[in-house]
């Protein structure tokens, strides 16, 4: 009979239910699929690699929602931080009071993880390299004088495999 009164109270039901499926939920993955999040921090430097920049503010852009994240200007050391970054593909680039400053590589934020990342500041680096042309090997004066000395050396190999008028041990 008192197993009877124990399941027909309502309270200590739903309890025990309760106290089952917790075995079972995954309560550690609900709580990570909400915390979908990482961090990036470094150094930010002048070009010559020793100078730490201050008041420089790193900011971050999602490739593919374009959503951005920017840091807090850094500090005399050069460092800042960004948290809660989505984890995604990103472009990198600091504003200073000199200009902005783009990077062309992409920075993979993962979840519960800080990249960790310093970088320099060469004023007109990025626009260089991103408009650098660059010319074929053997369009350069070195190229051409590489053609044309396997060219006169061609010719002249040809020519004296042509030549009748030498001697042989096999003609008579």
């Amino acid at each position: 009979m008192p197993r009877k009164t124990i399941f027909r109270s309502r309270a200590l039901t739903v309890w025990v239910i309760i106290a089952v499926l917790s075995l079972f939920l995954p309560i550690e993955a609900l709580s990570n699929a909400q915390a979908r999040t990482g961090s990036v921090a470094g150094y930010v430097y002048e070009g010559n690699l020793d100078t730490p920049v201050e008041n420089a503010v790193v900011k971050i852009r999602n490739v593919t929602s374009k959503k951005e994240f920017q840091s807090a200007p850094t500090n005399k050391t050069g460092n800042y931080q960004i948290k809660d970054i989505e984890e995604g593909r990103y472009t990198l680039g600091v504003t200073t009071k000199e200009g902005n400053f783009n990077f062309e590589f992409i920075v993979f934020i993962k979840a519960n993880e800080e990249a960790k990342i310093n970088v320099a500041l060469k004023p007109g680096v990025a626009s260089v390299l991103a408009k650098k042309e660059h010319k074929a090997f053997f369009l350069t004066p070195l190229g051409l004088a590489v053609i044309l000395g396997s060219a006169g050396s061609a010719a002249i190999v040809y020519g004296s495999t042509q030549n009748n008028d030498h001697a042989s041990a096999y003609k008579k």
